[in-house]
């Protein structure tokens, strides 16, 4: 079952991304991969592709991320927005070659972060750590190679 899902996955990898139907379908394909033999390896990567695919996300199981959003929320300093993109390049290459997939040269991977902030977008992620209550928005994406602004609120 793995190498089906490898074969495929490294199918779709060798054409351009031009979609959110890609970046959806390559996230689904990778999530099945980490969820036969997930042991806590990338989990900004796993995040990303909990948060293409669900309205909702149990923060509690992955901690590396509970950290990430508490300093995020500590600090709103739009800086996190490329620590979290850079943390998922590096995850989701090392995925891809752990795996000998097809790599992402820059202008795939540019066009993949376009396409997965314009899937995200529209999926705002609620966060409790203790009160108040916080929601993590981002916006759609202005060009290739960015994701859109990420936006804290407070919630009533």
């Amino acid at each position: 079952m793995k190498l089906e899902i490898v074969s495929k996955l490294n199918t779709v990898l060798k054409d351009d991304i031009f979609s959110e139907t890609q970046v959806v379908y390559i996230l689904t394909r990778i999530g099945k991969i980490l969820e036969l033999e997930y042991d806590g390896n990338y989990p900004v990567l796993k995040f990303y592709r909990d948060w293409s695919v669900h309205t909702k996300l149990d923060r509690k199981k992955n901690k590396k991320i509970i950290e990430i959003l508490k300093e995020f929320i500590k600090e709103k300093e739009i800086r996190h927005r490329f620590v979290l993109h850079t943390q998922f390049c590096s995850e989701l290459n090392e995925f891809l070659k752990k795996h000998d997939l097809e790599q992402l040269n820059k202008i795939k991977l540019d066009n993949f972060i376009y396409y997965l902030g314009k899937v995200i977008s529209d999926t705002p992620i609620d966060v409790e750590f203790d009160e108040p209550k916080y929601r993590i928005s981002i916006g759609e994406p202005d060009k290739k190679g960015q994701s859109g602004l990420y936006i804290i609120s407070i919630l009533p």
